[in-house]
């Protein structure tokens, strides 16, 4: 008798290490085809939505949830909100044919990521689902100061608060724009005059000037139809 009990006890020790071993294989598949499965199932979401205020009729281009481009068109407020896995890259571009003021900005869970104001034909905002924001959202960040004189129905870029490269055109006489950004961040500053229908000697030396917290940083003349001036911030 007491060897069947013996033999009893140990066919349940048995079965309890195998149903264990079972569970454990269970887990550990679950947790591999997370790491390594495509869908990324298990992957971190962040609820992205991007909107866009004109008071004018615009054509937006978005990445959606899949990292695809979607266009679609709108006149007034467009909103468009998806669930992004993080480091996934987010991007939207508006086409502003009225060259009316645009005012686009990304939220990633509810909180402002991004945002940029302008009146140029493309405006783009990007970046990345779970990046930290710039400092320039939360009024941070050095001072950066762009101004340019002696346009001439000129086509100037910048790099914007957003830390985007923007495009203005059709300047004339003087421009200037103050933007916010980070040490180590590029300064970009570029200036396209045709100077069509102008002489030789009757052309005028555009000057352009990058101030970081109001002190002078770089500045650049040329009668060129190109002139760029470019740095970081330190």
């Amino acid at each position: 008798m007491s060897i069947i009990l013996s033999c009893g006890g140990d066919s349940v020790r048995e079965r309890f290490f195998a149903s264990c071993a079972i569970f454990f294989c269970i887990g550990a598949a679950v947790l591999l085809s997370c790491i390594f499965s495509p869908s990324r199932a298990c992957a971190f979401e962040h609820v992205v939505t991007y909107t866009v205020n004109c008071p004018d009729h615009f054509t937006v281009n978005c990445l959606d949830e899949n990292g695809e481009e979607e266009e679609t068109e709108g006149r007034g407020e467009w909103k468009k909100t998806f669930k992004v896995e993080t480091g996934k890259p987010l991007k939207v571009s508006v086409y502003n044919n009225s060259e009316k003021q645009v005012s686009i900005t990304i939220y990633v869970d509810g909180k402002p990521y991004k945002k940029t104001e302008s009146s140029s034909s493309v405006v783009t905002l990007s970046g990345k689902a779970g990046e930290e924001p710039p400092a320039s959202m939360h009024g941070q960040g050095r001072v950066i100061t762009y101004s340019v004189n002696g346009c001439k129905d000129s086509a100037i870029v910048y790099i914007n608060d957003a830390g985007e490269k923007e495009e203005v055109k059709h300047i004339n006489g003087s421009w200037k724009k103050t933007v916010r950004a980070e040490t180590g961040k590029p300064l970009y500053l570029s200036i396209w005059t045709a100077w069509n229908g102008v002489s030789q000697q009757d052309k005028q030396k555009v000057r352009a000037e990058i101030y970081v917290d109001g002190k002078l940083y770089k500045n650049k003349e040329s009668q060129g139809k190109t002139l760029v001036i470019e740095g970081k911030v330190e």
